[in-house]
């Protein structure tokens, strides 16, 4: 397995958690000619990150993971950290 197959393999799952766990509704899209990575939601129509390539994309899902696992009280629209 090639670095850049790794890459896309690592970005798929980390994709998959915050659609599973999150239940957020985001594409990950790959073209070369376009410039690399795009992370969208609504069936496309908005971005959330611009294309970039494998190791900005990966900085990129890490923060919403970060994000999604120490945050709480969502439903309330507030972001107050979790107390370890």
């Amino acid at each position: 397995m090639t670095y850049e197959d790794e890459q896309q393999v690592t970005l798929r799952d980390r994709v998959a958690f915050l659609r599973s766990q999150e239940g957020l509704d985001i594409q990950m899209n790959y073209d070369t000619r376009y410039g690399g990575y795009n992370i969208t939601t609504n069936k496309g129509a908005t971005i959330l990150m611009h294309r970039n390539n494998a190791k900005s994309a990966n900085i990129f899902l890490d923060g919403m993971v970060y994000g999604s696992n120490n945050v709480v009280g969502k439903s309330d629209n507030t972001t107050t950290e979790k107390t370890k």
